[in-house]
């Protein structure tokens, strides 16, 4: 996981967050754990869906999500 410091300094240099809907997010988080940098891990949200958020190499903000029917 990524420390507030960080996560402050990264606000300074992305100017994009991607959100991407996809299905079998569970396998999805596991297949790439550990080879990414982790914002915030595996977890539901308050309005269902599951979902995760990541730092790509350009240090630009990707959120995952899967949408529960």
């Amino acid at each position: 996981m990524l420390t507030f410091q960080r996560l402050r300094a990264l606000a300074r240099t992305s100017s994009l967050l991607l959100y991407i809907t996809l299905k079998n997010i569970k396998s999805f988080f596991n297949s790439i754990e550990g080879k990414v940098a982790v914002l915030k891990g595996l977890d539901k949200t308050f309005y269902g869906a599951t979902g995760f958020s990541i730092i790509d190499n350009n240090n630009y903000v990707i959120t995952f999500a899967e949408h529960e029917a």
